[in-house]
């Protein structure tokens, strides 16, 4: 690394103070703009939050299993911390906690690619693109998972990365954790459950087998009470109750779902039984019972006096048989959705989803400053998240990257190549498996896209050079 008083550092950490007070003005502006929630899901997570706070530690008074416990405890932690201040600010003590998340999550990324490429160049290239986003810091208003979720998820690859093959306990052990609270917060992050094993494989016989154990033990610590709760409350052992909804969605949803035909006998008579003897219609529209949508029919299930789990399990067992009946048709939608989870594109705020808008704002939000939400109006503008075409391009370009860091022959590209790589793919195959695609979903992993597009371009283009910094060779991480 160069001397500290080198034209070429002074540089790079005067760029580097510009790039983070611009993405601290975004932040301020995308706060300012209001705390409103369109998204119906906040409801329920600002409700089991309330539920904690109040002192129903295992949300025993809000009997539901499609929610993991990590997130609702921070919104608890949240509204405790804004009761001391003042009353009802617990919303805005959650929004700057996520905005800070948001940056932290963007400082981490530079980190990582200065890791494997040692190069401040693509550190400053990093920047640029994590700042040509709106959507982390519009997240970071909702009472909504991804933001955690992707500050957790991030630092759990680049630790996995950084520490691969270390003999010392304190990697491994921080690795668990990490993952075991990103499965709390976010259920999708149990694709890392392979990477820690693969991680813990790496070491060597004698550190494998206790750290495998310890890692294990950090696992049920802090997963088997939220499994045990489930299993007090609706007899199922299971972490989180929400695979049936989840299926009902991709099998008997329009396209790309499979719109597969509902059954009628076996579980599916069944199920049409329930619905039948109950006259519950549509909460949030008064309209006949759309069979298709899945939360329609959990409603009219659970107004028919089934549990959460025993609504989950029959949904499930209702997919399933249709599935079993037109398989090649269901294997052919979940491929669709696996090629729509990266064209999908994102929402202006205000029409995400446009039914739901500020359903939320009158309890606990705030409208906030009519400058502020035009200019986060005008930025959305500008976005790539906002275009389609821009989408695909950065799609294929990250497609490039991990082939030529794959191919590169160097540990620290190639090791980074494969951790990312892995977890691009399972988190699009299961939500492919389990959902219909939206950018929310592919929202997470934009700052390990990041680490590719930035840190690829150092063998996409090896002779890539920014102003007073040519003396930046990029090299892998040992």
């Amino acid at each position: 690394m160069p001397a500290p008083h080198t034209p070429a550092r002074r540089f790079f950490l005067i760029v580097m103070l510009l790039l983070f007070s611009i993405d601290l003005m975004k932040h301020a502006i995308v706060f300012g703009s209001g705390l409103q929630q369109p998204w119906p899901d906040a409801i329920g997570y600002w409700r089991l939050g309330s539920a904690i706070a109040s002192g129903d530690l295992a949300m025993l008074s809000q009997p539901i299993g499609f929610r993991t416990p990590g997130y609702p405890w921070l919104v608890a932690i949240a509204r405790t911390v804004g009761g001391w201040f003042v009353s009802d600010s617990g919303l805005l003590i959650l929004a700057l906690l996520q905005h800070a998340m948001a940056l932290a999550t963007h400082l981490l990324v530079l980190l990582w690619v200065w890791q494997i490429t040692s190069s401040r160049t693509l550190v400053l290239g990093a920047y640029a693109l994590a700042l040509w986003n709106l959507s982390r810091a519009t997240h970071a208003n909702w009472v909504l998972t991804e933001t955690a979720a992707t500050l957790l998820m991030l630092g759990a690859a680049n630790l996995a990365w950084r520490y691969w093959g270390c003999e010392k306990s304190l990697p491994a052990i921080c690795l668990a954790v990490i993952v075991a609270l990103a499965i709390l917060v976010r259920p999708v992050s149990i694709i890392f459950i392979p990477l820690l094993g693969a991680f813990l494989w790496s070491l060597r016989p004698p550190r494998r087998r206790p750290l495998s154990l310890g890692a294990i033990l950090i696992l049920l610590v802090f997963l088997g009470p939220c499994v045990l709760r489930n299993y007090f409350l609706f007899g199922r052992p299971q972490l989180v109750t929400f695979q049936g909804r989840e299926l009902w969605t991709t099998t008997f949803s329009p396209w790309p779902g499979a719109r597969l035909p509902i059954p009628t006998e076996g579980a599916g008579q069944r199920l049409q039984q329930l619905l039948a003897s109950s006259e519950v219609l549509d909460p949030l529209e008064v309209r006949p019972l759309n069979l298709r949508h899945n939360w329609e029919v959990s409603t009219r299930l659970s107004a028919a006096g089934l549990d959460d789990g025993a609504i989950d399990q029959l949904m499930q067992q209702v997919a399933v048989q249709a599935i079993s009946k037109a398989p090649w048709k269901s294997v052919f939608c979940t491929a669709a959705r696996m090629g729509t989870f990266w064209y999908c594109w994102a929402w202006p705020a205000e029409e995400e989803p446009a039914s739901h808008t500020k359903v939320f704002a009158p309890e606990i939000g705030h409208s906030g400053n009519a400058t502020c939400r035009w200019l986060a109006g005008k930025i959305f503008l500008i976005v790539p998240e906002s275009s389609r075409w821009t989408t695909i391009v950065l799609t294929i370009y990250v497609g490039v990257g991990l082939v030529r860091m794959l191919l590169c022959g160097e540990r620290g590209f190639r090791r980074a190549a494969l951790i990312i790589g892995f977890l691009l793919l399972a988190t699009t195959v299961l939500t492919a498996v389990l959902e219909i695609p939206t950018y929310r979903y592919r929202l997470p992993l934009e700052p390990l896209i990041i680490v590719v597009l930035a840190s690829g371009i150092a063998k996409i283009r090896p002779d890539f050079r920014f102003g007073g910094m040519r003396e930046d060779m990029p090299r892998s991480a040992a």
